[in-house]
């Protein structure tokens, strides 16, 4: 009931090898852009506010 014909079951292995390459062109695409990512800063997120670099904002002269 659920597949309308017995010859959609011929396609099975062309939609298989189609959900393998483009499963493995995305799993590429991101692994790629997740490489581009700067690496986080170090401190803590509420250092560098106002536009300060983290060392502007430790200062102790203000």
């Amino acid at each position: 009931w659920l597949v309308p014909h017995d010859g959609v079951f011929y396609l099975l292995p062309v939609f298989a090898l189609a959900a393998v390459v483009f499963g493995l062109v995305n799993g590429l695409v991101a692994a790629k852009l997740l490489a581009e990512l700067p690496p986080p800063a170090a401190g803590p997120a509420s250092a560098n506010r106002a536009g300060q670099s983290p060392a502007e904002a430790d200062s102790p002269e203000r």
